[in-house]
């Protein structure tokens, strides 16, 4: 069975928060504040949660996780009206933000593909291929991207 997986690393994201968590240790070795050192850990937690992106296509579904995998989120191709490739506004930022009419799921950079539901939400996943993802799509689900 032909399947599509692809990783892209939030390599902004890793480097923002270890910077907080050098920061939020720095501080605990200095004042021993336990505030400090939760902080740190909480940076920690959100870090493992949300370094890289994960894509992966089979015959059934797209499925997207985080960092480790404890946040997923599937979408059934059978659900999917189109796609596109699509370049995301900066004000989007990383992570899984709403967006008018649904969901913007990324780590790192713009570009994205834009799925279009059969109920009218509207998600877009960050990807640095997005146009690998539309052609598997398109191969998959025998479509042109558009819409």
């Amino acid at each position: 069975m032909e399947f599509y997986r692809r990783s892209q690393l939030g390599f902004g994201i890793i480097c923002l928060l270890s910077i907080g968590i050098f920061a939020a240790f720095y501080g605990f070795a200095i004042d021993r504040s336990i505030g400090t050192l939760l902080i740190g850990f909480l940076l920690c937690a959100i870090l493992l949660l949300f370094y890289k992106l994960t894509v992966i296509i089979d015959s059934e579904k797209l499925e997207i996780s985080f960092g480790l995998g404890l946040i997923r989120k599937r979408f059934y191709l059978k659900d999917i009206l189109s796609f596109r490739v699509v370049k995301n506004p900066w004000w989007y930022g990383w992570g899984i933000k709403t967006i008018p009419g649904g969901w913007s799921f990324s780590v790192s950079g713009f570009k994205a593909i834009e799925l279009k539901m059969r109920n009218g939400k509207v998600y877009r996943v960050g990807s640095d291929s997005p146009e690998e993802i539309s052609a598997f799509l398109s191969r998959k689900m025998d479509l042109r991207g558009t819409g």
